[in-house]
């Protein structure tokens, strides 16, 4: 999120650049922290990537390429980046600009303090010295006020000392995010969808309902293929 930051980005030479409050970053991908940015310059997210870190006045402070640079992200404090390099759970403590590995996952989140909650290759939790065993789909791992939360298709569990559900759902979860420091969490029934907000003592409170039933019966002319358009036998239907 970029708040108020003055930003334009272009390609000079084969390069890769970002403009942003009078600072001029190598980099096709910008992440701001509270103290400088972190960019990545790759094609994908999952391609050979330079990773760099810039302090408040662009001065690169750190420089280093990885295999892959995947789900990368932010703690809420922005004093550490984490991302999956391919083979490992990778954590920057960005003050020190050290790195702490851990298990592959490409599902993980992390605290304040550095400290990890992740999804193993064996779909087991993985938590401090802790290990939790789910026999449900997990959607998310995340944090929420510094504590772990494991979001499956139906249920929210807190998973700190052990596993406790905090809460249930009829219907499936299909998304769950930390906005502005609260739990939102989109519900689907069919077609129908319901945002939900937590509230400081775990209480449920809807903030919004769309139902998509009227975008059944929609239709659309179908897109031929850019070489021989117009031609009937060339059919190019969107897909997704």
């Amino acid at each position: 999120i970029l708040g108020d930051s003055l930003l334009d980005h272009y390609i000079e030479d084969g390069e890769y650049y970002i403009d942003i409050n009078g600072n001029t970053l190598i980099g096709n991908s910008l992440f701001e922290l509270n103290c400088g940015y972190i960019t990545l310059t790759g094609e994908h997210d999952n391609i050979q990537t330079w990773f760099r870190v810039y302090n408040e006045y662009g001065e690169l402070l750190f420089l280093k390429e990885f295999k892959k640079v995947i789900n990368m992200s932010i703690s809420a404090n922005g004093e550490f980046a984490s991302f999956f390099d391919g083979d490992i759970l990778q954590v920057l403590d960005l003050d020190r600009l050290q790195f702490n590995s851990f298990n592959r996952s490409i599902m993980f989140a992390v605290n304040n303090l550095g400290i990890p909650v992740f999804m193993g290759q064996d779909c087991k939790i993985y938590f401090q010295e802790k290990i939790f065993v789910i026999n449900e789909n997990v959607r998310a791992v995340l944090f929420h006020n510094e504590i772990p939360l494991l979001i499956t298709e139906h249920s929210i569990y807190n998973i700190e000392s052990n596993m406790q559900m905090i809460h249930t759902f009829a219907g499936e979860i299909f998304e769950a995010k930390i906005i502005e420091n609260s739990l939102h969490i989109v519900i689907k029934n069919n077609s129908n969808y319901k945002l939900f907000k937590f509230n400081k003592h775990r209480s449920l409170e809807q903030i919004d309902e769309v139902d998509f039933d009227n975008s059944l019966s929609r239709v659309h002319e179908p897109i031929y293929a850019p070489l021989n358009y117009g031609e009937e036998d060339f059919p190019f239907p969107i897909g997704n």
